[in-house]
C-alpha cells in the first residue's frame, strides 16, 4: 500500500513532541479516571469487551 503525501503528513503530525505530550496527558487522564474504584475499573473492562458482566473473560481473551 502505497503512502499518500496526505497519509505522510499526519504520520508526522503524530509523532511532534506537542502530539506525544497531549497523548501521555490524555492517557493518564484516561488511567485516572478508570482505575479510581474497583467498579469503575471493572466496568471499563465490560465496557471494552475484556470481561462479561458476570466477571469471566470473553471468548476473545480466553
Amino acid at each position: 500500500m502505497k503512502d499518500t503525501a496526505t497519509t505522510q503528513a499526519k504520520r508526522e503530525r503524530a509523532t511532534t513532541p506537542i502530539s506525544v505530550a497531549q497523548f501521555r496527558k490524555a492517557a493518564k487522564a484516561f488511567n485516572a479516571r478508570t482505575t479510581a474504584t474497583k467498579e469503575v475499573a471493572m466496568q471499563t473492562l465490560v465496557d471494552e469487551g475484556i470481561y462479561t458482566r458476570s466477571g469471566k473473560l470473553t471468548r476473545r481473551y480466553r
